[in-house]
């Protein structure tokens, strides 16, 4: 409804665009959103019960016409090493300062919380305020969530760092399990010495390699600050992507990527694409600056290790993508199967004008 009010400018101008009264159009939305919710969450109840196994996969590949199989673009497997500016410690004790002067202000009112928020965090609810929607503990990265369980209405959070940055969190009201809340999130910042520093140290790094003095796997393995892939040489994986959104599963940690994949990896992967098309295979690129997953600043080299050329799918090579498509496939039988005992169970009343039409299932007519 805010985005609507944000479009048309007033409450007004939206109410005569959809010719109701702002609480109709409210409730409307609120029972159409409510409706898909559930109805998606029993479309995942029973999906997610599927399984699929190696057989299955090779099963489905014979049995797929050649042509209807999908074509693999160009893939890129490269190498990197990253670097923390050194004063990193310094630059969070300073973020943690500021929000300690900013929580200061709030407590003795000489600032408001919601004002602060608009003007200084660097996270998307700044726009509302630092407001956030009603959600479960469960919703929040754990030091997040154990601060949030310990206010009260009103009250606000000592300095909290996560994985995003730093935190200030304030509790707006508690409903059952459902907790809104308001926060301002800062990050570290660097001066431009700090942030240069470790470009330069990279760049000689890169030189050493060049010139056969160090091989790109003992200076991932000895220098760089990447946890997930200093012990493999370098190789970039998907991994902090699938940490990210707490989707740790070992079957689909990839090392192959796509174009339209880096844009789904974050601000580091797009910054990756565009210093890797610049480069062939066994190239390293010159030191430069980006973000990790969550937003902290860091440099990084990137060496191109290969370019798999387009094809199309191969059990061999695309293992992960001919599961996928399989396991979808299997889940939409099983879906499809299950819709139709629900629907010879229950009366759709159809208008006899739409009864003639062309249903996917059908049972919908009796």
């Amino acid at each position: 409804v805010q985005d609507m009010i944000a479009r048309e400018g007033t409450i007004p101008a939206v109410e005569a665009k959809m010719h109701n009264p702002i609480f109709n159009i409210r409730e409307n939305l609120r029972r159409r959103y409510e409706e898909e919710a559930y109805a998606s969450g029993m479309q995942r109840e029973v999906i997610g019960k599927v399984t699929i196994i190696p057989g299955e996969v090779e099963r489905f590949y014979r049995q797929t016409d050649k042509d209807s199989l999908p074509v693999i673009g160009d893939q890129y497997v490269y190498a990197h090493i990253t670097k923390f500016p050194k004063s990193i410690d310094e630059a969070k004790r300073r973020a943690r300062e500021r929000l300690l002067e900013m929580r200061e202000r709030i407590i003795t009112g000489d600032a408001k919380f919601d004002l602060l928020a608009r003007i200084y965090s660097v996270d998307g609810s700044a726009l509302h305020g630092g407001e956030m929607e009603p959600a479960t503990l469960q919703t929040f990265v754990q030091p997040f969530a154990d601060a949030l369980s310990e206010l009260k209405p009103g009250q606000i959070s000592e300095v909290v760092e996560t994985q995003y940055g730093f935190h200030l969190i304030q509790l707006i009201d508690k409903k059952g399990n459902l907790y809104h809340c308001r926060h301002i999130l800062i990050r570290p910042t660097y001066t431009t010495e700090e942030l240069s520093e470790p470009d330069r140290q990279l760049d000689s790094i890169a030189e050493l390699i060049r010139a056969d003095s160090l091989t790109f796997e003992e200076a991932a393995l000895r220098i760089s600050d990447d946890p997930y892939s200093r012990q493999n040489g370098g190789i970039v994986t998907n991994h902090e992507l699938l940490e990210h959104y707490n989707a740790n599963d070992a079957r689909y940690t990839a090392t192959k990527f796509l174009k339209e994949d880096f844009g789904n990896m974050g601000p580091s992967a797009i910054a990756d694409f565009r210093t890797l098309s610049q480069l062939k295979v066994g190239d390293i690129s010159p030191a430069y600056q980006t973000q990790d997953m969550n937003g902290n600043q860091l440099s990084k080299i990137v060496k191109l290790v290969q370019i798999i050329p387009t094809h199309v799918a191969s059990l061999n090579e695309d293992y992960l993508r001919l599961e996928q498509m399989a396991l979808n496939r299997k889940q939409e039988k099983v879906f499809g199967e299950w819709l139709s005992k629900k629907i010879d169970g229950m009366y759709v009343y159809i208008d006899p004008e739409f009864r003639d039409g062309e249903f996917a299932n059908k049972h919908w007519v009796k």
